[in-house]
């Protein structure tokens, strides 16, 4: 039932793979790293050494990134749950799952559980019925299990942590909250030019051009707008051309904008609609 609902990888993500999010990979650098690098300290304190991370932030800027980053240059296997596939419909063994996630970490260890949409799971006990409230008490008795593991580091993903149970952001639990924001001008050209180092861009396809064309937009937004800027670039050349051939250019990002734009107006109408209904 674990293996249904749990991934097993070993990341080869680095945080050179995230463009922007300084301070959140500086903090994400340290919170792991110290309690190894001084565990003579930690003992004499007598201090936690393994309390949760929670990244928090709106969706698409690379929390999931920052956590595969953290396991990969830790030394660490990745095992990845989203939190809304250990809610099944009928909330049978929904806390037996959350159980088999840890235990299979422990199986795997040294390694990093990372909670995707933990909202989704820690939300505020009382609020819902009495399965949501196990589902939180087993989270806290697993959390709480693994004080003076070393080898087991848990980090979350949410956009809205203040919908969680405040007794999972408590001391030695998800103590270290790092803000994952939208990128702003100077960081959406970095991540612009990770997502373009391998696409054969025109002399005047720059990130500082790309930045002055759009207001606002996440990581994941970017990442989609330079793919479809690529496949447009590819399909105006002929089948037999080599890919030397082609060249993505502004006209083609102009149009891969516009595309955006649209499917985007398109969501969020049908988001309306939903409500409306």
């Amino acid at each position: 039932a674990a293996q249904s609902i749990s991934n097993i990888d070993i990341s080869e993500v680095t945080f050179d793979d995230v463009g922007g999010l300084t301070e959140a990979k500086d903090r994400l650098h340290e919170l792991p790293e110290v309690p190894i690098d001084r565990a003579d300290a930690f003992e004499t304190f007598e201090l936690p050494t393994n309390s949760g991370i929670l990244l928090y932030g709106p969706p698409g800027n690379g929390k999931t990134l920052l956590a595969k980053a953290v396991a990969n240059e830790t030394g660490r296997t990745f095992v990845s749950v989203a939190g809304p596939e250990l809610t099944n419909p009928f909330g049978a063994g929904t806390e037996q799952l959350l159980r088999n996630v840890f235990e299979k970490a422990r199986r795997n260890a040294p390694a990093v559980v990372f909670f995707d949409e933990f909202d989704s799971i820690g939300t505020k006990r009382g609020m819902f019925d009495g399965a949501k409230d196990d589902i939180v008490n087993t989270l806290l008795t697993e959390l709480d299990g693994l004080h003076g593991n070393d080898d087991v580091v848990v980090i979350a993903a949410t956009n809205r942590y203040q919908s969680l149970d405040s007794a999972l952001l408590r001391a030695g639990r998800f103590e270290h909250l790092v803000e994952v924001a939208r990128p702003d001008t100077e960081s959406l050209q970095e991540v612009f030019s990770i997502h373009t180092q391998t696409l054969p861009l025109a002399a005047d396809v720059t990130p500082e051009w790309f930045t002055d064309q759009v207001d606002e937009l996440s990581g994941a937004d970017t990442a989609t707008i330079c793919t479809r800027a690529a496949i447009r670039a590819i399909r105006k050349t002929e089948c037999t051309s080599p890919p030397e051939d082609i060249t993505v250019t502004q006209h083609d990002f102009r149009e891969a904008l516009d595309a955006f734009a649209t499917s985007q107006a398109a969501r969020r109408k049908t988001s309306d609609d939903e409500m409306f209904w």
